[in-house]
């Protein structure tokens, strides 16, 4: 199946710095309409997202989210290992619109700390915003004009969600962190 990707999320996940440029797929849902298995993380524990940074979303989340296309159909997830560990340090969120290709509508990466302090070197269109009771810190950071990426500190560690629009982006993020 050819995937279509938004040249912004690409160009996000180009600046994601511990991230390989392949990707491997995994997907989580057995078709369209398939479902996805979602562990429950243990807050407090140090292991963001129980372990696999793809249930930080889920299924319902995607579809219920609002885009410009219109209505999303999820279609499955794909995820990107850091090079050096192996270990998926990024998950991307695929759906469709209208029957069409399936095109990445979130993306949620793992960072650590020293990335999450570089937030200003990467927020190329404006300062980063700071967003209130979103896990313990959260910035709204725009690495370029009309892309926005909500950088949040959890209880688990770090993570940086892009959906378009903002409003997105900052819904996800929220459900995003009550998970990690």
């Amino acid at each position: 199946m050819k995937r279509t990707l938004y040249g912004l999320v690409f160009v996000a996940a180009l600046l994601a710095p511990s991230c390989s440029s392949s990707s491997s797929s995994k997907n989580n849902a057995t078709d369209a309409g398939g479902s996805i298995s979602v562990p429950a993380a243990v807050v407090g524990s140090g292991v963001q997202f129980g372990g696999d940074v793809c249930t930080a979303l889920t299924k319902d989340d995607i579809e219920k989210a609002t885009y410009a296309e219109g209505k999303a159909v999820f279609a499955g997830t794909e995820s990107v290992g850091d090079s050096t560990t192996k270990k998926t340090v990024e998950c991307h969120y695929l759906v469709s619109f209208n029957s069409g290709p399936s095109v990445i509508a979130a993306n949620v990466s793992l960072l650590d700390p020293s990335a999450f302090a570089n937030r200003a070197a990467v927020s190329i269109a404006s300062k980063p915003v700071p967003l209130s009771g979103l896990g313990t810190e959260a910035y709204s950071v725009e690495p370029g004009p009309g892309s926005t990426e909500v950088w949040v500190k959890a209880t688990n560690g770090y993570f940086k969600v892009f959906a378009q629009p903002k409003e997105t982006a900052v819904a996800l993020a929220t459900l995003a962190a009550a998970r990690d």
